[in-house]
């Protein structure tokens, strides 16, 4: 995985950011906080932190998560597996189970998408992820993944870990927000995965950045 620090300024509580497939830090870079510094996490090859990242981490008195889309599934595993107390977390459009006919995407069409991944068809799932063409537009702008065959094995690396059930998935969320337009995972596949854990059904498609920063400020107030 690769990391950035949004936010750097030697707070006493970090909100670590596990964001989407095929985005990178650049989202958040505008992004504000309560008084909290911003780790955003990308890129999942593998779900590897360098132990400096790690050790660092451990420092802060409150750590705080938020996972979106495929960020849901990369956190999910890589707290399950490690030995540090998460004060709070929420999902965001994603599931634990990211490859799942009822409660994830549809198999078929995550096969589809890493056998057919190309320049043009990543601007059309990306299309796919957004409401509107402002949006879209909006997101294009922002310094997006774009290496087509490092894409493809991020998605081939989530698909093998599930198939030979690699990682630890014990990871409880404390809320998970699901956008009722979401055109990526369809928020009745979401409903069905999150039946333990508090729901927020909100009128949002699977891309919407002014509701991230408006779910960190609401829910890491400090």
């Amino acid at each position: 995985m690769k990391y950035q620090f949004v936010i750097k300024e030697n707070n006493k509580s970090v909100i670590i950011f596990f964001t989407g497939w095929s985005t990178t830090a650049s989202l958040y870079k505008d992004f504000k906080t309560n008084c909290s510094d911003l780790l955003v996490i990308y890129n999942y090859n593998n779900l590897i932190l360098e132990s400096k990242i790690i050790d660092l981490i451990s420092c802060y008195n409150d750590v705080y998560i938020i996972g979106w889309s495929l960020g849901v599934w990369a956190a999910s595993c890589f707290f399950s597996n490690l030995n540090i107390n998460i004060k709070r977390s929420i999902a965001i459009n994603g599931t634990k189970f990211p490859i799942d006919d009822k409660r994830g995407i549809n198999k078929q069409i995550y096969l589809n998408t890493i056998e057919n991944l190309s320049e043009k068809n990543l601007r059309k799932f990306q299309m796919r992820m957004c409401n509107s063409k402002s949006s879209f537009e909006e997101l294009l702008n922002m310094d997006l993944a774009s290496d087509i065959d490092s894409l493809k094995n991020e998605l081939i690396f989530i698909k093998n870990s599930i198939e030979k059930d690699l990682y630890n998935n014990c990871f409880h969320w404390s809320k998970v927000y699901i956008g009722t337009q979401d055109r990526i995972f369809l928020y009745k596949n979401q409903q069905n995965a999150w039946n333990d854990t508090e729901q927020v059904l909100i009128d949002n498609a699977h891309y919407d950045l002014i509701l991230f920063q408006k779910i960190i400020l609401y829910e890491f107030g400090n």
